[in-house]
């Protein structure tokens, strides 16, 4: 069995086509790149600060955007070069990865029950709610139909406008991201302990039973055959008619969703005691054999994700990034703060983008080299001056909000950010850090660019929903100015009732 790139770009082409579209890239959640990464030497091209842990996997727009999400209630779009393009507050966490429209609609689930559809600016064009927190990354069919699983036990189904087609009940909660079939089948896990085939029409088509919880998300081979694993420690191979093909003995507890390279050898990472991650090849005629074996340091929870030249990238509990050659032997290791659940990107360049619970979301790859230093020049009477830093000016110092019912959320009201005149020689300073306290209930929309020059301005607006009981709720926005470093802050309160 051999899986080409362009394969998977021509039978995925009515997706967004982007470097990594969705969680594990495509449809299929095959977990490979078209792009070639050899030259990746594994160090740190930038960090990316949250404000919390990073659990979700990212994305990667056709222009180099990379999007995804974090505990500290945000859905974030960051710039090739690492700065802040926007962020979209939610009122939960946001554990799972964007998905990427062919029109360039980002689709975003969270923990507060909503799947919400911003565009490429980072406004919500419309918002979905299901009856239960989302830890289902969203996968979107070749109709424009969004597929993503539910804490109420239910796969939804809501079409590009924001309205449910159907759902699809299971036993307990979905945490795995459905893969799509090339006939429209639709694939997903539960926690139930059953592996799940929907039609299209949301009709069950089969379901197969393991020893324990579905959370690894499935993969879809060129063949039809659908690999996904479970914690009764065990890979499973199914035939589309929901037959079991084979099943392979990890060992050990089943997180990680399984990979797809090029070869069709399958990759898939265990916890608990196992620790590892497993290449294994599907022989046909039920037969399966393990290709080889890599130990790290603890549980590999990541999804591996397969670079065109070959190379297999993870992340694991042990703080790393690791990177490994097709033979299995170990090419580089990153380190990062804290474990890295979140499954690698790859971008067309060839850079690895991760994120780890460390707060943080890693570009990996080749740095920028460093400027040389500007040679110095004798003062003329038309040399250009010496820049002078500038400190933004934010207004107003204090946002009020009226009474409003629990439950309901206010107008945005609006912190004006604004970059002085009279500095002409000043280039502009970079976007700016924001982070608001008592997130869920203030949330705060970051509209600034990446730089503001000489006499602009731009805004962040922020709005108010109580919480109960009613009662008088304070909080701030803190924002801090990253060509300076100078830290602003604007009170906000506002009572519910």
């Amino acid at each position: 069995m051999t899986i080409t790139a362009a394969a998977i770009t021509d039978s995925h082409a009515q997706i967004a086509v982007a470097p990594w579209p969705m969680f594990h890239h495509d449809i299929a959640h095959t977990g490979l790149s078209p792009y070639d990464t050899s030259a990746n030497p594994g160090l740190e091209k930038w960090t990316f600060a949250t404000g919390a842990m990073v659990y979700s996997s990212p994305t990667i727009g056709s222009d180099g955007t990379i999007y995804f999400g974090s505990s500290d209630g945000n859905a974030y779009a960051v710039n090739p070069n690492g700065t802040r393009k926007w962020s979209f507050a939610t009122l939960g966490d946001v554990a799972c990865s964007p998905a990427l429209g062919a029109d360039g609609t980002i689709y975003v689930a969270s923990e507060d029950t909503n799947l919400y559809a911003l565009n490429d600016e980072g406004v919500k064009s419309w918002s979905f709610a299901a009856g239960g927190a989302l830890s289902s990354s969203p996968a979107i069919g070749s109709d424009g139909t969004i597929y993503f699983g539910s804490d109420d036990y239910k796969l939804y189904a809501v079409d590009s406008g924001g309205t449910l087609k159907w759902t699809f009940k299971t036993g307990s909660l979905i945490v795995s991201s459905p893969a799509i079939g090339s006939d429209g089948t639709i694939y997903v896990g539960s926690l139930d302990q059953n592996f799940y085939a929907v039609n299209p029409n949301g009709t069950k088509k089969w379901a197969f039973a393991t020893g324990g919880n579905v959370e690894s998300s499935p993969a879809i081979g060129s063949d039809g055959t659908i690999y996904f694993g479970s914690y009764d420690d065990n890979l499973y191979a199914l035939n589309p008619d929901g037959s079991l093909k084979w099943k392979f003995a990890t060992g050990s507890g089943v997180d990680s969703s399984p990979a797809i390279g090029a070869d069709g050898t399958i990759y898939i990472g265990t916890v608990d005691i196992g620790d590892v991650v497993y290449a294994v090849t599907d022989g046909g005629q039920g037969m399966v054999a393990q290709k080889w074996v890599f130990k790290a340091g603890e549980d590999v929870q990541s999804s591996p994700a397969v670079g065109a030249d070959g190379t297999i990238y993870f992340g694991s509990d042990d703080h790393k990034l690791y990177a490994l050659n097709s033979d299995g032997t170990l090419k580089w290791t990153f380190a990062t703060g804290a474990f890295v659940y979140s499954s690698p990107a790859i971008g067309a360049d060839g850079t690895v983008y991760v994120a780890s619970e460390d707060n943080n979301l890693y570009a990996v790859g080749i740095p920028s080299p460093t400027p040389s230093p500007t040679p110095t020049i004798a003062p003329t009477a038309t040399a250009t001056p010496t820049p002078v830093p500038v400190r933004l000016v934010i207004k107003p110092k204090a946002l009020k909000f009226a009474k409003i019912s629990v439950g309901a959320s206010s107008k945005p009201k609006t912190v004006k950010v604004s970059n002085p005149k009279g500095k002409k020689n000043h280039p502009g300073l970079p976007v700016l850090i924001e982070m608001i306290s008592n997130p869920g209930v203030f949330m705060q929309t970051n509209n600034c660019p990446q730089s503001l020059a000489p006499g602009a301005s731009c805004s962040i607006s922020v709005t108010f929903t109580p919480s109960t009981p009613p009662t008088k709720q304070t909080g701030t926005l803190t924002i801090t100015d990253n060509a300076n470093g100078g830290t602003q802050r604007v009170g906000l309160s506002g009572v519910g009732k």
